[in-house]
């Protein structure tokens, strides 16, 4: 009797956990059923940036319809860290003619020369930025305007400044500022470069000037470049004219294509 007696209670018990244990796992898969959506969606968010991502690496193709997949070459740019040199006592000094180039340059581009100086400011007030420092944080600093913004991507960059400009990746009005030449000089002077009659700096300064004046030219275009090298470059999304995404890369030996900095704004539907 006191056996009969104990089964009773004890398979009461087992009944109970029994239940318990469906009653736990039956919470739990409605409670992953419940996130499934919701994970489906950041799911498909991160697949459709990491597509993004993907086919923004310089040299591949564009497999959208309603977006532009714009590329742009960083080398013809005017490299603010230009503005600024060390001294050999670690003063930085804004150089003035650098300084005037930038300012016709944000002209030629539609942007406001008041931010040149801001930039030079900037850049005076310390150390040459890291490399990790890119065209996003710079603009950022600004803090110009969404209008201006795919202004800037395709009108200076920072870089090394070791980097020279390369005037084979230039416009006819950079070159002509960077040279201080009338638009007819150089709008020849960038068809010469681009059919490669002129190949390097060499053949530049010897076209431009006689061999007294070729000591001084080099001083004056010490921040240029004749090369087919394209190095530093980006890739920037625009949906209806409107940019929302950008990727910095360069290209490195034997990697290629790498990237710098991204930036996604926002990101519309990818049809």
């Amino acid at each position: 009797m006191r056996q009969n007696g104990f089964v009773l209670p004890l398979v009461l018990f087992v009944i109970i956990a029994i239940a318990s244990t469906s009653i736990h796992i039956f919470k739990q898969q409605n409670l992953f059923i419940e996130n499934i959506p919701l994970y489906s969606v950041e799911k498909s968010r991160r697949e459709a940036l990491q597509l993004l991502t993907n086919v923004s690496m310089i040299g591949r193709d564009n497999p959208w319809q309603n977006v532009d997949k714009n590329t742009v070459s960083l080398d013809g740019l005017f490299n603010v860290n230009h503005i600024v040199e060390t001294t050999a006592v670690q003063k930085r000094i804004i150089i003035q003619d650098q300084l005037k180039n930038f300012k016709k340059i944000l002209d030629s581009c539609g942007l406001d020369q008041a931010y040149a100086d801001k930039v030079a400011d900037f850049m005076q007030s310390g150390p040459t930025p890291h490399h990790s420092f890119s065209l996003i944080d710079l603009v950022a600093f600004l803090q110009l305007p969404a209008t201006e913004t795919t202004k800037a991507f395709t009108c200076f960059r920072i870089s090394s400044p070791l980097h020279k400009i390369n005037l084979r990746f230039a416009t006819v009005d950079h070159v002509q500022i960077l040279l201080d030449v009338p638009k007819t000089k150089a709008t020849e002077i960038k068809q010469l470069i681009d059919n490669g009659k002129i190949i390097n700096k060499a053949g530049l300064i010897a076209y431009l000037g006689n061999v007294e004046q070729i000591p001084d030219l080099k001083k004056k275009y010490r921040h240029l470049s004749v090369s087919t090298n394209w190095v530093h470059a980006a890739a920037y999304w625009t949906y209806e004219k409107e940019t929302f995404a950008y990727f910095e890369q360069k290209f490195e030996i034997p990697r290629g294509w790498v990237f710098i900095s991204k930036m996604v704004l926002w990101r519309p539907e990818l049809s």
